[in-house]
């Protein structure tokens, strides 16, 4: 772990802050103090507009989810609309995207028995 002094804007914040205090005792801090107080702005005021951007992209992407489900749902209306219309098995349904249902058709398999389960007998007495 590092013992070096902290360099974030909150410690600048402190500094600053006791710079102006003791301001008397230190002949000649005033340009290193205006530069700090100027550097000191400038990350607080970008930290500010990249959490208002933060926001607006997670709006952004709410409203994009929102709108999204709803043209999904309009969709599906309209798609049941026109197969309760023309209905399932019209080959109409193509020209909306829409895969008709097959015909009808009625097979006659014949059924075979299944074959009967055989049993291993084990080495054991017979019941």
């Amino acid at each position: 772990m590092s013992k070096s002094t902290p360099n974030t804007p909150e410690s600048w914040e402190a500094l600053l802050e006791a710079v102006r205090e003791t301001e008397h005792c230190l002949a000649g801090v005033a340009p290193f103090r205006d530069t700090l107080a100027d550097a000191h702005t400038r990350p607080i005021l970008l930290k500010t507009a990249r959490d208002t951007e933060v926001a607006a992209a997670r709006e952004a992407r709410r409203s994009y989810r929102e709108a999204m489900n709803a043209g999904k749902d309009a969709a599906v209306a309209l798609r049941n609309f026109i197969q309760s219309v023309l209905g399932m098995r019209n080959e109409h349904l193509l020209s909306y995207g829409i895969q008709p249902r097959g015909k009808r058709c009625r097979r006659n398999r014949k059924l075979e028995p299944a074959p009967a389960p055989s049993r291993a007998r084990s080495g054991g007495r017979p019941r």
